[in-house]
Order: structure tokens, then sequence, then C-alpha cells
């Protein structure tokens, strides 16, 4: 699951983790998780047992995860940036439940700017990923990964932009079509690329990636990640497959069934 720098940046008791730049975000996340609940457990209010959850964390490229790792599990929450990540889960799934005939459940999260969506995917019964592929934009921005020492003129402008912006402007995102905007982006661009002695930060320059940059809100992200998790507790009785955020104007959800590809989607084949 990918998380945003401000939340992995401060411990339970919100003091920023400079300390934790540069180290991998599942495993911080885990020790705020720990920190903020000491100690993790789950149960339900319909019985009295109470399950306690033993969590860890893996230290690798999703793709790179051996799949006998993941035959254990039957409910897959995943909320990453990347498309091509997605693609291998949902495959990975697929497999899974080939291979064992277990039946196993995909929920896939995502959100960009006022925008969110959450896809429910069952093997063999709904759409899946390779369905619907068409729905995901191109356009791709991780700013957990800009905390870090940029190299690039155009890393100083993207922290800027995701980063800089939603530290001065809580829950707002920068809007380019204003010049005094664009102003304050390149003026912070530039304080950043200096102080890490990179050169090549122009005003044309932060127009243009101003304009293709498509900011995250924590709002969008937490109502999606609250979301996600209703659908689970719900899913079961839920007809619907497909549920979309807008929080542009008048906020809504909208709920509908995504159908699966007449044509049958490609699907990777990967050895267990």
């Amino acid at each position: 699951m990918n998380a945003r720098p401000s939340i992995l940046l401060s411990g339970a008791d919100g003091v920023c983790r400079q300390g934790d730049v540069g180290r991998y975000k599942a495993e911080v996340s885990l020790e705020v998780l720990k920190e903020a609940f000491g100690g993790l457990s789950a149960g339900s209010k319909w019985f009295s047992i109470i399950i306690h959850v033993t969590p860890f964390s893996f230290t690798c490229k999703v793709e790179d995860l051996a799949l006998e790792e993941l035959r254990g599990y039957d409910v897959f929450l995943c909320a990453v940036d990347s498309v091509e990540t997605r693609r291998w889960v949902n495959a990975a799934v697929f497999q899974l439940s080939e291979f064992d005939g277990l039946e196993r459940l995909l929920i896939d999260g995502g959100s960009q700017n006022l925008y969110g969506h959450v896809r429910i995917v069952r093997p063999g019964k709904t759409s899946c990923i390779e369905c619907s592929l068409s729905l995901f934009t191109t356009l791709e921005t991780a700013a957990c990964s800009l905390v870090g020492a940029p190299k690039t003129p155009e890393d100083c402008i993207q922290y800027a932009i995701q980063v800089t912006w939603e530290e001065h402007n809580p829950d707002t995102y920068p809007d380019v079509r204003f010049p005094d905007v664009l102003e304050w982006l390149y003026k912070a661009s530039l304080e950043r690329a200096k102080s890490f002695g990179i050169d090549g930060v122009t005003r044309n320059l932060v127009d243009v990636i101003a304009s293709n940059t498509i900011p995250n809100l924590s709002t969008t992200n937490s109502i999606i990640a609250s979301l996600m998790v209703n659908v689970l507790s719900e899913e079961p009785v839920k007809k619907n497959n497909f549920y979309f955020y807008t929080g542009d104007g008048e906020t809504s959800l909208s709920a509908f069934s995504l159908e699966a590809d007449p044509v049958g989607a490609f699907m990777p084949e990967m050895n267990i």
C-alpha cells in the first residue's frame, strides 16, 4: 500500500521523524501503526472472540514477491501508485485462485486530486484490472518518492507542487490557472533546487510540469481508504463492483457494476 509522506514522517505524537527519510515505507508504516495503537488486534461486534493480528512487512518490490508467500492470503487490499503493479497483483490473485481453487478477493483503491475509486475483483466472477485498463490515467506521480534528496530540477518542482504546497496550504491543491500560484511554485522549486545545488529550474519548466501534475489530497485518500474497508465488510451482500467518488463541487459517491471483457484480457503467466 502506498502511504503519504505526512503520515510516514510523523510518529504517534505528531513529531516529524526526519530520521526515517530513505527507509522502507513498509517498515516505517508498521512502526507508526504500532506506536499509534500499542499493538494490533481485531474483533467483531457479533462475536466475543478477539482475533489478534501479527503484522509484518515486506521490503521489496511487489513484483519481486514469490507467489508462494501470498498463498496464505484470501483478501488483497491494493493501494499503489503504479498501474503495472496493480496488473501484477491482479494476475497473482487469478493465478493463485486457479492453482488451489480457493476463492480470493482483490479490492483496488486509488485517488487523484478530488476523485477516487474502489474496485472489487473476484476471479472468474467479475471484471478485473485488465478488463478496464482504459479507466486509468497515464499521469502518475508519487510524492512519497520525492522526500529524499532530489536529483533533477523536475524533482524539485514536483516536491514544491506535492509537498511544499500542502505544508503551507493543507488539504488544497495549487490551481495553476492563476499566475500568482505558478510564481509561488516557481520560488518554492527554486529554493529547494538551490539548497541541493541543482540548476535548471525555470518558470517555463514549472508551467509545463504543474499543468501535468495531479496532486493527491489527504481527505480524498482517507475517504477512499475507509470505503475500501467498508466494502470489504459488506462485500458479500453487494452487487456493485466499482465505486467512484468525486469531491469536486457536489460531493457524491456512485456505484455500478463493471462487466468482464467478453474477448478476454491478457493475463501474464507466473510460476508458483
